[in-house]
């Protein structure tokens, strides 16, 4: 196992709470899961862990509330709740990107009634981004030009 820097536990915790939420919201909510069984289980045995070890960093990780008195046994908590709120955005946008080619997809879209627009200002999309530090870099990248207007 690889040795983690101090100074990054915080963020290995809140990534391992933003994919127990995020897995947990895909398995349990629209029951399409996108980790086995056991990968979940390792995930959330490694969160357990670093909270134990690292109490101060896990204090201070986003999602602490919500995993203070997490034992790693089950996501199912984590379905529709302030969780999956704070994380929303990026749920939402991974589960587009993990239905594209599926048709549970297209039902998905029917039933949120999505429609397809032509925008007369160019969007700032994701669709170039592939991994949760680029979601990040994203969203960064849009604080930043939304002060400057």
């Amino acid at each position: 196992m690889k040795t983690i820097k101090i100074m990054n536990i915080k963020e290995v915790i809140r990534r391992h709470r933003f994919n127990i939420v995020l897995h947990s919201q895909m398995y349990y909510y629209y029951d399409n899961p996108i980790w086995s069984d056991t990968k979940f289980d390792n995930v959330c045995k490694a969160l357990c862990k670093l909270q134990k070890d690292y109490p101060d960093e896990s204090r201070r990780a986003d999602g602490y509330n919500a995993f203070k008195d997490f034992d790693g046994s089950t996501g199912v908590q984590f379905c529709n709740s302030e969780a999956v709120e704070y994380f929303s955005d990026y749920i939402d946008y991974i589960y587009l990107l993990h239905q594209a080619k599926d048709k549970t997809f297209q039902r998905y879209a029917k039933n949120r009634q999505l429609k397809k627009i032509k925008h007369t200002v160019p969007m700032l999309g994701l669709e170039k981004c592939h991994t949760y530090q680029e979601a990040i870099d994203w969203e960064n990248n849009l604080k930043y030009l939304l002060k400057k207007t």
